[in-house]
């Protein structure tokens, strides 16, 4: 019981720890720092939109 207590526990932090890998390396590439860029100009990520100021009663 303890060996497939511990068998299950591995594979399934192997599989956990591949996923968090694929993901980081995924958002590494899609994020990564485009030298092209003009210094003004705001990247996908960026949020160009203010939100409106509404004045208090």
């Amino acid at each position: 019981m303890r060996s497939d207590l511990n068998e299950f526990v591995t594979k399934y932090l192997t599989l956990v720890g591949a996923t968090v890998m694929a993901v980081g390396f995924v958002t590494f590439v899609v994020t990564s720092y485009d030298e092209n860029r003009a210094e003004d100009q705001t990247s996908a990520l960026q949020s160009t939109t203010v939100p409106a100021q509404t004045a208090g009663s």
